[in-house]
């Protein structure tokens, strides 16, 4: 025991003449404890944000799935009240009460709708109330197109058109029904799909020669993650969903690289610190006293 406290007491004694050996060593313990805090950002940090960003990428999947499901359903029910009898008739006889009397009955089997309308060649209704987006979308149904959903600002709300030809017995278009819908069914659709406080939602339609209006934006702003961006069915519109916060604070990083990075690093950096102090032990060589001790030594000699 008193050997190896003597022991390491000389290897103290000689290290201590070498303050650049020791300088060295901090370097490298300090190297080492912020390569440790790089790698630590770079593996469990990254990994975390890339295991939120596909999490965040599953989320929007399942936003895209849920909205063309919606719109799917309800074009169809929409189509299929086009085709009913009641309405092809009253747009072909032309008669504005009987046209009236069938929208009231379209709004009653399609409650969800805000206004509806049976539209023939001529009729401005729409025109006179500044419904310029509806215009067009019948507009281009009596043409012969079947134009895909569309939002339209109207008045301060945003509101969804749908527009249907209306046929007579021969398959000729006689006339247009269109269909005006709120958001708020379509928000009531994708607020059980995702939980709110996981990202921020956005809808955004592009028209031609336009940057792309964003007429749904729902869900938690604080955005932390990459956006993704999705194409829907109406092939003008897309899904935007950026991960929050939340969202990334929720996922369990991986430390399984940090650890095997970190453990390299530290041995080697031991390893290293042990080499050196070998060697610096290996080759010491004691310094000669200074004359003046000498000569203290010697008086001090009995």
């Amino acid at each position: 025991m008193t050997e190896t406290t003597n022991g390491a007491s000389s290897a103290l004694h000689k290290l201590k003449q070498h303050p650049l050996i020791l300088l060295l060593v901090v370097l490298l313990l300090a190297g080492a404890g912020y390569t440790s805090y790089w790698l630590f950002q770079k593996t469990v940090t990254t990994s975390q944000k890339k295991q939120a960003t596909e999490h965040a990428r599953q989320l929007a999947t399942k936003l895209r799935i849920t909205t063309n499901h919606y719109l799917k359903e309800r074009n169809q029910q929409l189509l299929s009240l086009a085709e009913k009898s009641l309405f092809t008739t009253a747009a072909a006889s032309a008669d504005m009460s009987q046209i009236l009397s069938m929208e009231k009955l379209l709004l009653e089997w399609a409650p969800e709708l805000t206004a509806g309308y049976l539209i023939t060649s001529g009729d401005l209704r729409l025109i006179e109330q500044h419904n310029f987006a509806g215009h067009y979308l019948t507009e281009k149904t009596l043409a012969g197109d079947l134009p895909p959903v569309a939002a339209a600002r109207l008045g301060k709300e945003w509101q969804l058109l749908y527009s249907y030809p209306l046929k007579d017995q021969q398959g000729d278009i006689i006339g247009a029904m269109l269909g005006i819908e709120s958001l708020q069914p379509l928000l009531d659709a994708l607020k059980p799909a995702v939980k709110e406080n996981l990202g921020l939602t956005q809808l955004i339609q592009t028209l031609p020669k336009t940057k792309g209006a964003t007429f749904v934006t729902t869900g938690n702003k604080s955005k932390a993650l990459e956006t993704v961006d999705l194409k829907l069915e109406p092939a003008n519109w897309s899904l935007r969903y950026t991960g929050s916060k939340v969202l990334l604070q929720s996922t369990e990083p991986s430390y399984e690289g940090f650890a095997l990075f970190g453990s390299v690093l530290a041995v080697s950096t031991l390893v290293i610190i042990y080499l050196l102090l070998r060697l610096t032990l290996h080759f010491h060589v004691d310094k000669a006293p200074s004359p003046r001790t000498a000569k203290k030594i010697r008086l001090d000699t009995p």
